[in-house]
């Protein structure tokens, strides 16, 4: 079981290559304080960090703040991989421009080399798991997590949920595993809109409306929903976000 861990010692040892040596201080640079919350306080951000990738074993996400020098970022840390013996997956690959100004024409997809394929240009795409979109919303990611937590509900109605042998409080231990964990997934990292707390769709109460008494269900799942989203890790917002430009790009490698 050691094998993940020797992969992370040496794609770490490639990222640093890549990125510390040719190019200290590329990336985004973040503020941030150690001593007070962060959404809602009004004291100066005094520390300050520059983030360039964010690494899960071999998938990572480039991040800068033009597209220029994720371009660099990108052709740097190729010629490095491949130096080592790994290859970026091209066709894996993907550029996401956040928040890019209105007026902003689209750049071109970037060639690493003759024969690689373009790496395409995207306004959302999932990583992880959860789904990342170009405006910073949150409306793809929730209908996907409505729609999975749906898709889990009904492929237990039959096996589960119409049986009168099961006692409700064994299913409701199962909602919680199995629907609830699937709906409220990757939600205590997410920047929400007070829109977006709102009870559950339609769509989701008609899925539970199969089960007697659905409302036991309905409203464990508004309960643990607005437990969520008024936990301290949650960031609530009024309006869309107003930020820079930022360009990511995302990748995997072979």
């Amino acid at each position: 079981m050691l094998a993940p861990t020797l992969f992370n010692f040496f794609f770490d040892t490639v990222i640093r290559l890549a990125m510390g040596v040719h190019h200290p201080g590329a990336g985004l640079s973040l503020s941030y304080l150690l001593d007070a919350n962060l959404v809602g306080n009004r004291k100066k951000l005094t520390s300050e960090i520059s983030v360039s990738d964010l690494e899960y074993a071999d998938d990572m996400a480039l991040i800068c703040d033009s597209y220029d020098g994720l371009t660099t970022l990108l052709e740097s840390l190729d010629s490095k991989c491949l130096h080592m013996g790994l290859t970026i997956n091209c066709k894996k690959t993907k550029l996401l421009a956040v928040l890019p100004d209105a007026d902003a024409q689209p750049p071109a997809p970037i060639l690493l080399h003759a024969a690689s394929d373009p790496i395409e240009i995207v306004p959302s795409f999932q990583c992880l798991g959860s789904i990342v979109t170009s405006d910073c919303t949150s409306d793809a990611e929730i209908s996907s997590r409505i729609t999975k937590a749906s898709q889990s509900f009904g492929s237990l109605s039959r096996i589960l949920w119409h049986q009168k042998k099961i006692k409700q409080n064994a299913k409701l231990c199962i909602f919680d595993s199995v629907v609830l964990s699937t709906l409220l997934y990757g939600l205590e990292t997410a920047v929400l809109l007070y829109r977006a707390t709102d009870p559950p769709s339609a769509e989701f109460r008609d899925a539970l409306s199969s089960l007697h008494p659905w409302s036991v269900f309905v409203g464990r799942t508004e309960r643990h929903l607005h437990q969520k989203v008024h936990s301290p890790s949650v960031n609530l917002h009024h309006a869309d976000p107003k930020a820079s430009s930022s360009s990511g790009s995302h990748h995997e490698d072979e």
